[in-house]
Parts: structure tokens; C-alpha cells; sequence
């Protein structure tokens, strides 16, 4: 009976925690009468941990319902990485602006610049002052949209 391999990145991987296994069993048979008893425990406990992952994540690859789970998990773990990444942009960008916004003020007014130099400090903290209301109100409207459409 022939079986198809529906992940093979899984399935790869489950091969090489196998051998992992062997070379636990190699180690135990040749050189057993050299560890200490704490190696030996260390040793069986690699054995067992390998063996039991490297089946595992074999029969797992060979297993058509559990890789579209595992997709279907994986969408959503990206999909997730994506809001949060998301968001954090959103509040970088506030506190960015927010910040640039007191500099420029602060450097008007310190400064006491007038002319071209002082209306382009104003434009600018009037420009990153914009920025940050739009940032601040597209995240305020968007999460009451998604709070009442769920």
C-alpha cells in the first residue's frame, strides 16, 4: 500500500527526528559501558522524545485531514501576525508624528524663527499634527466597525 505525502516539509522533518532516534540507539549500544547513569537517562530520554515526535510528525504529513488542518491553522496564525503587525504600524506612525509634532513646535517657538524657516516648522507640525488625528480617528472608526459587525 502506497502512501502520499501531503506535507512533505512535515514529513522531512519527522524523517530526521527518526534519525536522531538511531543515533540515540547508536549511541546506547556502543557506548554503554562508558556513560554514567545520568547520561544514560539523558540519552533514553532523547530516544523516546525523537522516536515519538519523528512518528508523529510522519503520520501527521501522511494524513490528508490533519495537513488541511494544519493549513487551515497556519492561515490563521498568519492572518493574526498580520492584524497586530498592522496595528503596530498604526501606532508607531501616532507616536511618530506625535513626537514631531512637539519638536517642531518646540523648535518654533525656542527659536523664535519667523519668515520662510518658521512657516515651514509650522506647516510641518500642522502636517504631522494631521497625521496623527487621521491615524488616530482610522483606528478608532475601524474598531468600532469591526466591533459591531461581529
Amino acid at each position: 500500500m502506497k502512501n502520499k505525502i501531503y506535507n512533505k516539509k512535515t514529513f522531512w522533518l519527522g524523517i530526521f527526528f527518526l534519525l536522531l532516534s538511531l543515533v540515540s540507539v547508536r549511541e546506547l549500544i556502543f557506548f554503554f559501558d562508558s556513560m554514567s547513569g545520568g547520561k544514560i537517562v539523558r540519552v533514553l530520554m532523547h530516544l523516546v522524545f525523537d522516536t515519538f515526535v519523528g512518528f508523529w510528525l510522519v503520520q501527521e504529513s501522511l494524513n490528508y485531514k490533519q495537513t488541511i488542518r494544519a493549513e487551515q491553522e497556519k492561515d490563521e496564525r498568519e492572518e493574526l501576525v498580520n492584524l497586530k503587525s498592522a496595528h503596530a504600524s498604526i501606532i508607531i506612525i501616532q507616536i511618530a508624528s506625535l513626537i514631531l509634532v512637539i519638536v517642531a513646535v518646540i523648535v518654533w517657538y525656542l527659536g523664535r524663527i519667523d519668515g520662510l524657516i518658521g512657516a515651514a516648522l509650522l506647516g510641518s507640525a500642522v502636517a504631522f499634527g494631521i497625521v496623527f488625528i487621521l491615524t488616530f480617528f482610522s483606528q478608532l472608526v475601524t474598531y468600532l466597525y469591526y466591533y459591531n459587525k461581529i
